[in-house]
């Protein structure tokens, strides 16, 4: 029997379910757990913790909607790609005191949310518009409605995952040495190359950033990153 948004909440609480997910990070990814745990730690998820706050979750559900609308296999309307596209909406969810913005890119969902039968659309509206009181009540529905609509939700998640905190990865990474030299690696320095690649690759399927505006970020040039991105990486077990 078919069971709808409302019924599947009573059932299994989603954002929990979400955040099962985050701890697979470090599997899937294959970099150290440290870098991991210290990343997370600067966006104030203690080191080892093995969930995130119901927020935090929500947040990566947002960013996993997000990533979902631009995929191209994805079939949504183009009013609702273009949204989920544009810098408003990256920040309204990235920045939970920009209010007017919240509100303005809120509104905006919902008007176009009768514009497909996807619910995921005008549910990240109401997170959007939710107070505090409301937010986790809201968050949770983006969360089922995801785990609904999507078979590769925890992909997406993982990815909304990177979205909020990729770029402490590279930076932790990248530490007081900065970036390894251009040109073919130091057998020393093989392994930190790999990890900066899984991480650099990581970061752009959550199409949040750009080649240049990576390789500026990191200090290297296109060339190197493209190098650092094609190159075959093998993964250390210790890593897995």
């Amino acid at each position: 029997m078919h069971m709808n948004l409302d019924e599947s909440l009573h059932e299994k609480p989603a954002l929990s379910q979400v955040a099962a997910v985050v701890p697979g990070v470090r599997r899937v990814v294959g970099i150290p757990s440290a870098v991991i745990d210290a990343a997370a730690r600067s966006n104030g998820i203690p080191a080892g913790r093995q969930s995130a706050d119901a927020s935090i979750v929500a947040l990566y559900c947002a960013h996993a909607v997000r990533i979902r609308a631009l995929d191209t296999g994805t079939a949504l309307p183009l009013s609702v790609v273009q949204e989920f596209a544009s810098d408003d909406f990256y920040n309204a969810i990235s920045d939970p005191a920009d209010s007017d913005r919240r509100f303005a890119c809120g509104r905006t969902l919902l008007r176009i949310a009768d514009t497909c039968v996807d619910p995921t659309v005008g549910l990240c509206g109401r997170w959007l518009l939710a107070d505090k009181e409301s937010a986790l009540d809201a968050g949770e529905r983006l969360a089922q409605a995801l785990h609904m609509v999507e078979r590769n939700c925890d992909r997406y998640v993982t990815l909304g995952w990177w979205s909020v905190h990729g770029r402490a990865v590279l930076d932790v990474l990248l530490g007081d040495e900065g970036p390894p030299l251009a040109g073919r690696p130091m057998p020393s320095q093989r392994q930190r190359v790999d990890q900066l690649a899984l991480a650099c690759s990581s970061l752009l399927s959550t199409q949040s950033w750009s080649k240049s505006s990576m390789a500026n970020h990191i200090g290297i040039s296109r060339p190197t990153l493209d190098a650092w991105l094609n190159r075959p990486v093998v993964t250390p077990r210790s890593a897995r």
